[in-house]
């Protein structure tokens, strides 16, 4: 999700320019006084003397130098004193929740001026205005040059799909049917271009795409299946670049779009597809393409109902279904031509096949729905019966991921991501960001004694652990590669981790409980020295501003790739930590 709306561009520079010459200008400049300082001259010894008026020779100085119209308004101090007097103090939760990332605040400009009519009847000058304001007004500024579309085509293709694989590229071409797709594709990929400019069009196109969207779906729900296919993959798409209020607002019209279409009872692309092989190759292989992008049309609207009901904090829009087994391998994903995906597909029951290498795509469908089955339950207070399952389930995926583990990249960033799924499961993430502010004081109070207990706990301890691995592994990932859509979110997840941490513990002192997590100890991590390391070697706790890790994650956060999420968690770390007024450790 980018930062349309709610982060700023940087200022790059103070510009220059020749300012107009004001009156009071004018006047200086036509005074010439001359400011030569003799050090030599004797100080006159009434301007220290106790009778001294001060205000006096201000006022006749002003009176000879500045204009009456130019000069300030007479303000008595003791009306300032007591209007701020009759102000209470913000209290400085209250001010975090003005500054949390999923607060939204409209304008607030006084009473709104009724706009009624005079009489219950309505006239001719209202009907026109209704209908003026009923006209829905789809962007119509001219696309780019083809150059430009073709270039955000490309980066797409290379940068973005990925990680994010749900449209096949070497069967995509450019049609008037997949046009809304066209430009979600291209409003991503002009993320990829390096240019402010280039974002600036990917942003005006991915503004002619909703509105475009909203305007006709209704027309599309009734042509063919692929082009309704297509609207979706466009909607789905354009979740990722859109800001946050309309991805709250949108995400379950298109989950909608997709059960209404049937899309939901999907089965294995594969299936019954060997006779029309052996008839017309180029064509059993376009129907595959067709519904394997479905199934995964599917998946990717999964992943993407995990991370908004993450982000937000909410129960899942979707009820949690095994659809990772419809995926097809990647092989046969990544085929170019319906010849090597005919030979792909003879060879899947072969010795050659089972030793070919996972499929990173299942695996993270795999975790992002049990990460979806946790905000479940915790949601619908259910926690203690379903808890046990879902830790198993969390254990067995670990197992799996390291018995199939490549020495290639972690693209999809699935072991920050395994980190963040088990820190969901050890504490209810709510309760943390309710203590820090995101609704303000008196919510804040609520919590305080429960993030006190869990700061100073085993399960703390274990908290912090995971969290500094998500660091880990993020910092770890090659400066070319494009972070996953998941990265800004989990990453976000550790640093709150660490500042409930080392804000709110009752004690400076280190660990007082065993460090004996199995998960870990599995993986063959040394837990005392790593709390030590992010402890940065001192023997007590240090506080939040003290921290080395929490420069860390913030830092990371405002670099994490081309996501605007990650940039306005970063600013809302910076006010926290260093804009808003302070308090001490362990207190709000």
């Amino acid at each position: 999700m980018t930062d349309k709306a709610h982060a700023r561009s940087p200022i790059s520079g103070i510009p220059t320019y020749d300012a107009p010459i004001t009156g009071l200008e004018k006047i200086l400049h036509e005074q010439s006084y001359d400011w030569t300082l003799d050090l030599a001259a004797q100080i006159p010894t009434w301007l220290v003397t106790d009778d001294f008026d001060l205000e006096a020779l201000n006022a006749s100085i002003n009176a000879s130098v500045y204009p009456p119209e130019l000069l300030p308004p007479i303000i008595d101090p003791t009306d300032i004193t007591q209007q701020t007097d009759a102000l209470p103090p913000e209290r400085f939760e209250d001010i975090v929740r003005r500054h949390w990332f999923t607060h939204f605040e409209g304008p607030n400009t006084g009473q709104v001026t009724p706009d009624r009519l005079g009489s219950r009847y309505v006239d001719e000058r209202y009907r026109q205005r209704l209908a003026e304001h009923l006209q829905y007004r789809v962007p119509t500024d001219p696309l780019p040059s083809t150059d430009f579309l073709n270039m955000c085509i490309q980066m797409y293709f290379a940068r973005f799909n990925p990680i994010f694989p749900v449209v096949h590229a070497p069967t995509f071409r450019p049609s008037t049917q997949n046009s809304l797709l066209l430009l979600s594709i291209c409003s991503i990929g002009s993320l990829f271009l390096g240019s402010r400019q280039g974002a600036s069009h990917g942003t005006k196109m991915f503004e002619t795409l909703n509105k475009a969207t909203l305007a006709s779906w209704e027309k599309y729900m009734l042509k063919q299946k692929s082009e309704v296919r297509s609207m979706t993959q466009a909607s789905l798409i354009g979740q990722i670049f859109a800001e946050l209020l309309l991805v709250q607002t949108f995400h379950g019209t298109i989950i909608t779009w997709a059960r209404r279409n049937s899309m939901f009872r999907s089965r294995q692309a594969t299936d019954k597809i060997e006779p029309e092989m052996e008839r017309d190759p180029e064509k059993a292989w376009l129907s595959w393409v067709a519904r394997e992008e479905q199934n995964r049309l599917v998946a990717g609207l999964s992943i993407l109902d995990s991370e908004f009901a993450e982000i937000f904090l909410t129960e899942p829009f979707m009820r949690r279904r095994s659809s990772m087994s419809l995926i097809s391998d990647n092989e046969l994903w990544t085929a170019t031509t319906a010849e090597e995906w005919c030979r792909l597909i003879r060879q899947q029951d072969s010795r050659m096949h089972r030793n070919s290498r996972p499929n990173r795509f299942k695996e993270y469908i795999e975790l992002e729905q049990i990460a979806a089955s946790i905000r479940d339950a915790r949601t619908c207070d259910n926690w203690a019966s379903a808890s046990p399952p879902l830790r198993t389930a969390l254990e067995s995926h670990y197992s799996n991921f390291q018995s199939r583990t490549s020495n290639g990249p972690d693209i999809l960033c699935l072991k920050a991501l395994w980190h963040a799924t088990f820190l969901t499961y050890l504490v209810d993430f709510d309760r943390l960001e309710l203590v820090v502010g995101r609704e303000g004081y008196l919510e804040s109070q609520r919590e305080l004694p429960f993030v006190r207990t869990w700061a100073d706990s085993q399960d703390g301890h274990r908290c912090a652990l995971h969290a500094t691995l998500i660091l880990r592994s993020l910092e770890s990932l090659p400066i070319g590669n494009v972070p996953a859509i998941h990265a800004p979110r989990v990453l976000y997840r550790a640093t709150l981790v660490w500042y409930c941490y080392l804000q709110f513990s009752a004690t400076d002192q280190g660990a007082v409980h065993p460090l004996d997590f199995p998960e870990l100890k599995h993986a063959g991590i040394d837990c005392e020295r790593l709390l030590a390391e992010m402890n940065d070697f001192r023997p007590t706790r240090p506080k939040p501003l003290q921290s080395s890790i929490l420069c860390r994650c913030i830092d990371l956060l405002r670099h994490l790739g081309h996501w605007g999420l990650g940039r306005q968690l970063a600013v809302m770390w910076d006010s926290i930590l260093y804009e808003l007024p302070q308090l001490p450790a362990g207190s709000t």
